[in-house]
């Protein structure tokens, strides 16, 4: 699912994904244009946080969605900065069969009643993402922009905060104290990065392990989660980019140095 925040204050537009970066842009957004949402928008950010966004009564949300088919909406956000938040396809697959699939978040990771339900391994979770098992789930949907955006900048996740950064140095004319919420806003963004095992030899293929089961004593609740190499090969990834051909084929993703 797509995250289409505007400010037309600033005059831009961001647009980022599930897995991509979502809850750290839409954290940025609650806490630098707080007073640009009416009454009820605040109200249920202040009760709700974050998940405030997950309604869709949202005007600075959908409102784009609203208005898709109005020609001079249209050429209102094609005037202004439009940037997209987006994850290497091959990463965000490993990211949601850890995170998403077998529920390992930083929360779980410090609660020492969770453990793993699921023996699926990745190269088994890539064939049922082939079948569409989880077309319903909006965290599996491709990072595909509207098609009635023009001349969108594209920012790696990777590089979010210092590319980020400059976008609004250079496009956004905010203030002094308005660009130290920014900073702060995508320094965080860092601390909720799930840790990667660093002791486990990249060598090593786990991509039809069984974390449930865990043979190896990989202990990853403890430990953290393997790293890209670990779990991407040449044959998966082979699958990989058929699932998301169309989304690798607009940002030209590779993952030669991923494996």
């Amino acid at each position: 699912m797509a995250f289409n925040l505007v400010s037309h204050k600033y005059k831009y537009l961001i647009i980022s994904f599930q897995k991509s970066g979502c809850s750290t842009i839409k954290n940025l957004f609650i806490n630098l244009h707080f007073h640009e949402f009416n009454w009820l928008d605040k109200k249920q950010i202040l009760n709700k946080g974050e998940s405030a966004f997950n309604y869709n009564d949202y005007d600075f949300m959908w409102e784009w969605a609203l208005k898709i088919n109005d020609d001079n909406y249209k050429k209102l956000l094609n005037s202004y900065n439009k940037f997209i938040i987006a994850r290497n396809s091959y990463e965000r697959t490993v990211s949601l069969y850890f995170n998403r699939f077998l529920n390992i978040s930083s929360d779980n990771l410090e609660n020492t009643n969770f453990k793993i339900e699921k023996s699926t391994t990745f190269n088994q979770f890539l064939n049922e993402v082939y079948h569409n098992k989880f077309e319903n789930d909006w965290h599996y949907e491709k990072q595909i922009f509207p098609n009635i955006l023009e001349n969108v900048y594209v920012i790696n996740l990777n590089h979010l905060s210092e590319t980020l950064e400059a976008c609004y140095k250079k496009f956004a004319n905010l203030s002094n104290k308005k660009m130290k919420i920014v900073k702060k806003c995508l320094n965080l963004n860092s601390k909720n990065i799930i840790k990667k095992r660093k002791n486990i030899d990249p060598n090593i293929k786990l991509d039809n392990y069984d974390f449930k089961a865990d043979h190896l004593g990989l202990d990853i609740l403890k430990n953290g989660i393997p790293s890209f190499k670990n779990m991407l090969s040449e044959e998966n990834c082979k699958l990989i980019k058929e699932i998301w051909k169309d989304e690798i084929s607009i940002y030209n993703w590779d993952h030669k140095h991923l494996i």
